[in-house]
């Protein structure tokens, strides 16, 4: 009887332990944790990628992650990062009960963000053919190499297409 009420005494100790143990977050994730751009640049060095950047860190749709946008040598991606930063998925997470990629919005709205235009009045077309109306409102740059079967089939191709669309001008310049 004795060994009874001690082995339910000390249950009774413990109880509290494990309500305690698994606890302790809030409704807003960002009290209890935090990822700054650093620290991703850290996992990512871990990760073998020293020469990737973290761009952006932001709480993820998916609650326990960090979603951690990243720019490999011009290459944008979004990577995983969980709370614990033990953790890292690559890949898309998708919103099963709305049927959209959550991934790829966050991946269109930074990439609004850190958008990147050419100017193409800053490209030297002096050597260039120029195929359709030479003050066109609309311009198409088009580097190719003079000996790649590949590039003289885009070159009929473009041919062709140009005078059906009457607003477009093509630039073929060499690439060395």
């Amino acid at each position: 009887m004795k060994r009874a009420m001690l082995i339910g005494a000390l249950a009774l100790l413990l109880l509290p332990i494990k309500v305690w143990a698994f606890g302790g977050c809030e409704e807003d994730c960002l009290k209890c944790h935090s990822l700054s751009a650093d620290e991703a640049q850290k996992i990512l060095a871990k990760l073998g990628a020293p020469q990737a950047v973290a761009l952006e860190v932001k709480i993820s749709p998916v609650k326990g992650l960090w979603e951690v946008m990243i720019d490999d040598k011009g290459q944008r991606g979004i990577m995983y990062v969980g709370f614990s930063k033990r953790h890292v998925i690559a890949g898309p997470v998708f919103d099963v009960d709305a049927g959209l990629n959550k991934t790829q919005e966050s991946f269109e709205q930074i990439n609004q963000k850190y958008a990147r235009y050419v100017d193409t009045a800053k490209i030297p077309l002096e050597p260039a053919l120029v195929v359709g109306q030479k003050d066109a409102p609309y311009k198409v740059v088009v580097f190719t190499a003079p000996d790649c079967p590949f590039c003289a089939k885009a070159h009929e191709e473009t041919r062709r297409s140009l005078p059906s669309a009457g607003t477009s001008r093509s630039s073929s310049s060499s690439c060395p």
